[in-house]
């Protein structure tokens, strides 16, 4: 990667000096931007430059085709868990970690659910429009998820018109969507946008989007102090470039900087990425971009600040062990640690941190991680010389499969694991025992 020149460097100026990062760096953006990577590619990447390695992974190109894989399927069921292992799949193998992470970004901020959209069909339809925007405008994003069929129907927005306006979407799209709770608009704005809104449905026959204009309110509507005949889409616009711009992109970069930094970002570092995120005119990439050069992004805070979300888990666990999805079986395990892809709680979706650290959810973390131990334990290829080495090197063996740096008290835990074992006559139990702990790791566990 060819390195930056210094500002205002002529033909004859010496290059500059290139200044590699700490592993430890490149290995926290790997994880917060993507889901992980090995030891020795975080080793490479170390030698370029911090912004070089954002920009390689904001620059990453289009993702590769995402085919709905429930064709041919038997049932919705089977094309729900055909859905998510394709899903994790991506996550863990596919080429751009870091658009599948905006990706579920997105899906758990603009929610819908099979709990009430029970058409696997659509819910996929709507994540193929997530991905194609994940780092694409949030204006585009907005009006193109609007008018998903699943977005339709989840929000009961399919039932919206003249005469008898239902306000599920237009106060969702204001309260959790964009704005956010108490942030200026009335009662009267969202009965306002819910008029904007009538006539865009689904058609009943063809069971794709339609705008019917017999049931659209056509009347003058007073969106956020403007009087004027508002539709549906111009609606955002208003919403993004009104009176009330700053507080979207106050509200929607908190949002991001939560999910890819930490949940507390000061009042200033808030302000400062939604200044730079509307002037862009909501280009999602630079405030991706914006986000990962902040000197916040790299704080103690920041580092300590996320524990993996089971989806989170879920993708590493299945890169890490190199494992088929299908062996894996991730849908067997996320939905009773909390979160499962395709089906958000509530259209609030899912909060953070604390929300996935409960005995049962953790003890299914466990049970996942000894299921894929069992897939791993009788592969001579999988840490070969495995059973030869000190405790020191075992140990080291499995954290760095795992992309786990130990703490000195967990290294101290994992060695005298392998220790008791071996004086007990239970060498057969290492491989097995040591490859469950690893994952179970607080490390592991840390995005």
């Amino acid at each position: 990667m060819t390195s930056r020149s210094g500002a205002g460097a002529g033909p004859s100026s010496a290059p500059r000096s290139r200044v590699p990062t700490p592993t430890a760096d490149v290995a926290h953006l790997l994880r917060r931007a993507g889901f992980g990577a090995p030891t020795a590619r975080v080793a490479t990447l170390a030698a370029e430059e911090w912004a070089d390695l954002v920009d390689l992974l904001l620059d990453a190109g289009p993702a590769p085709a995402d085919p709905y894989p429930g064709t041919g399927t038997t049932s919705s069921w089977n094309a729900f868990v055909a859905m998510i292992q394709a899903w994790i799949d991506r996550m863990a193998n596919g080429p751009t970690p870091l658009l599948e992470k905006m990706t579920l970004i997105w899906h758990g901020h603009l929610t819908t659910s099979l709990s009430k959209t029970y058409e696997p069909a659509w819910l996929w339809e709507q994540n193929r429009v997530l991905r194609r925007n994940a780092l694409g405008n949030l204006r585009t994003m907005l009006k193109e998820v609007a008018v998903t069929p699943a977005m339709l129907d989840y929000l009961d927005n399919r039932h919206n018109r003249v005469g008898a306006p239902n306000e599920n979407w237009a106060r969702e799209l204001m309260e959790l969507f964009v704005l956010g709770a108490g942030s200026g608009y009335t009662q009267d704005d969202v009965v306002a946008m819910s008029r904007a809104w009538t006539g865009h449905t689904i058609d009943g026959a063809t069971r794709t989007y339609r705008f019917r204009s017999d049931r659209h309110d056509s009347g003058q509507k007073t969106l956020l102090g403007v009087t004027r005949n508002w539709d549906g889409p111009e609606a955002i616009d208003h919403l993004l470039d009104g009176p009330l711009r700053m507080t979207a992109a106050r509200f929607v970069a908190r949002k991001v900087f939560a999910h890819l930094a930490h949940p507390s970002p000061s009042s200033g570092t808030v302000d400062a990425l939604a200044t730079t995120f509307a002037a862009s005119d909501w280009d999602i990439r630079t405030l991706v971009r914006s986000i990962l050069l902040h000197a916040d992004f790299r704080s103690t805070a920041a580092r300590q600040g996320l524990v993996r979300a089971p989806v989170e888990f879920a993708a590493a666990v299945t890169r890490c062990s190199g494992l088929p999805v299908g062996t894996v079986h991730p849908e067997w395990w996320l939905h009773d640690m909390g979160q499962r892809p395709f089906d958000p709680p509530n259209v609030s979706g899912w909060r953070q941190n604390e929300y996935w650290l409960t005995t049962s959810a953790m003890g299914v973390r466990f049970k996942m991680a000894r299921n894929v131990t069992w897939g791993l334990y009788e592969d001579p290829n999988f840490l070969p010389g495995f059973e030869s080495g000190t405790p020191t090197q075992v140990v080291s063996a499995v954290c760095d499969r795992f992309e786990v740096t130990p703490s000195p008290a967990t290294r101290t835990r994992l060695e005298a694991q392998v220790s008791e074992l071996r004086a007990a006559g239970h060498s057969w139990a290492v491989r097995p025992n040591l490859i469950t702990l690893v994952m179970v790791t607080p490390e592991f566990n840390l995005a």
